[in-house]
């Protein structure tokens, strides 16, 4: 069970026609100010599957709101952001096989429509954005030419695109899980960055060629969990503090880490017990954390409340970035141990 607050489409299930309360936000929203609105993919395994939430302001106070609208989500899917579009791709649930169906939600009125399936069904597949097409990769056992799909936005349909590699035919020429199932994926610098449980992987789909991050490769020393990209840096999390501050980017170009000066280790959340996603919300970094605090080492008693951190950033010209956390709060009232699945940004 979860206290929440609900919001409902606008495109005709409360009554009217859908068409013409669509028309009327679309002729709005051309005159409208562009926003970035925050969505969580939240789940209360094993009773609820994951539902969409939206993260907004209500009497001055950050909530996360649970959509009617949007229909439930099977585990493991793969979601990408393009505008005011999200783009969803597979998932799965035990003892199913996973699925091959492709949808999309137009976040300005809460629908979604159904899109060409896949040829596999993918469970924690990477995707990414990159010249207008979203490559689906893995997710799946690698076998036959289609380990990774590709789908052109414009056309919405599937395009074949090789991959060059080598031993193996369109196939990285190293060892990844033998299910393909990936723990985190971005986009940086035109490249695919994906998190294996075995190794880190970085695809070019410009060359269609693929690289194995070895053992010597800095971005292996802290890129263990979420992140996200923020003016061409990768944000993440260092629970331990290592370099002396929670919050660490890394930096493609210097090929070195730095850390977000001025936000603590004791003005975050404990990150050695807790489940957390990170996003890029309008240029700040917002964690969306399940927080776990055990009092008395009595289960009953767990405080299992959902928390939004939402940091400014501001980046010197020296390279050196500062950080001040701008708020913190409780954003979802939970009575069972949340799953954050997904977080992402959305421009409505």
């Amino acid at each position: 069970m979860v206290t929440i607050t609900e919001i409902t489409s606008d495109d005709g299930s409360n009554g009217g026609d859908p068409n013409k309360k669509q028309q009327e936000k679309e002729n709005q929203n051309e005159n409208a100010t562009q926003q970035q609105f925050l969505y969580a993919l939240i789940g209360f395994p094993p009773l609820e599957i994951p539902r969409w939430f939206i993260l907004h302001r209500i009497n001055n106070s950050l909530q996360l709101s649970f959509i009617v609208s949007l229909p439930p989500l099977t585990p493991g899917s793969a979601v990408v952001t393009i505008g005011h579009d999200m783009y969803i791709f597979g998932g799965g649930l035990s003892p199913n096989p996973p699925l091959v169906n492709v949808s999309v939600v137009d976040c300005r009125f809460h629908t979604r429509r159904r899109l060409p399936n896949m040829r596999r069904g993918r469970y924690h597949a990477a995707a990414g954005v990159i010249d207008g097409k979203i490559y689906v990769i893995g997710g799946c056992i690698k076998q036959g030419g289609d380990w990774i799909e590709v789908f052109d936005v414009n056309t919405q349909r599937w395009v074949y695109e090789p991959v060059h590699g080598h031993g193996v035919p369109n196939y990285p020429n190293f060892v990844t899980s033998f299910d393909g199932v990936f723990g985190e994926s971005v986009v940086l610098e035109d490249k695919i960055y994906i998190l294996d449980r075995m190794c880190w992987l970085v695809y070019e789909p410009r060359r269609r060629r693929w690289k194995s991050l070895g053992d010597e490769s800095v971005l292996r020393e802290f890129w263990n969990g979420s992140c996200c990209v923020i003016d061409d840096l990768l944000y993440t999390i260092d629970p331990l503090s290592v370099l002396g501050y929670p919050i660490v980017v890394f930096d493609p170009k210097g090929k070195d880490w730095r850390t977000v000066k001025g936000v603590q280790r004791y003005e975050l959340i404990n990150y050695g017990n807790c489940q957390y996603k990170v996003a890029n919300l309008g240029g700040k970094l917002v964690i969306l954390c399940r927080y776990e605090s055990l009092y008395g080492w009595d289960y009953d008693f767990m405080d299992r409340d959902i928390w939004c951190i939402v940091i400014a950033l501001e980046k010197r010209d020296d390279g050196e970035i500062l950080g001040h956390v701008e708020s913190k709060s409780s954003v979802l009232s939970c009575f069972m141990l949340a799953m954050i699945e997904h977080s992402r940004t959305v421009t409505v």
